[in-house]
């Protein structure tokens, strides 16, 4: 392996040959410098390293979620162009393990609603984005029957995990405007 390479170390811990997903957790649990590393891979955008970083940092970022509040206007504005749609939906879970953040709060939901409204995507990318929209609207409490009205028809087509999880957050909705006295007609 050529060391002069940026992001040797990290790369090594995703690749197909190498992976091991405890050795990537660890590596990255070492310094601020490797979790930079494998960030820098993400925004690179090169298939398949980008979707393999941002999937292990947003498992990272699970368990430590402060971590991730350094990158999280770059996280935000890369998600829109990322691709493929596996590589948008680690990015929106990033963006979920942060928590909510009044400062981007009007560009996640923007974000969020934008990639609801693309039918043609996976449906792990909509169904994250729509879990944010939730997340959010605990803020924003007048988000919560737009939300239903946007819910109604989903597009998902015989994807019944998908649908069945729509379903599950479309009845929490329900409970919350009514416990919350917002106008609905359900």
């Amino acid at each position: 392996m050529d060391n002069d390479s940026p992001n040797i170390e990290f790369k090594r811990f995703i690749s197909r040959e190498y992976y091991s997903k405890d050795l990537a957790l660890e590596y990255l649990s070492k310094s601020s410098a490797n979790v930079s590393e494998a960030m820098q891979l993400v925004f690179e955008g090169k298939h398949p390293d980008a979707w393999r970083s941002a999937y292990m940092l947003a498992f990272y970022f699970n368990s430590q979620p402060k971590l991730v509040k350094p990158y999280i206007h770059d996280i935000i504005d890369y998600v829109i162009i990322a691709k493929p749609d596996g590589l948008q939906r680690e990015l929106l879970r990033m963006i979920m393990f942060a928590g909510f953040n009044e400062d981007y709060a009007g560009k996640v939901v923007d974000l969020c609603f934008s990639l609801w409204e693309q039918v043609k995507k996976q449906a792990s990318v909509r169904m994250i984005a729509l879990k944010l929209l939730v997340q959010y609207s605990d803020y924003y409490p007048e988000l919560k029957p737009e939300l239903l009205v946007i819910t109604e028809h989903d597009g998902f087509q015989n994807k019944h995990g998908a649908k069945h999880s729509k379903d599950l957050i479309r009845n929490k909705l329900i409970r919350d405007c009514k416990k919350l006295k917002l106008n609905i007609n359900y």
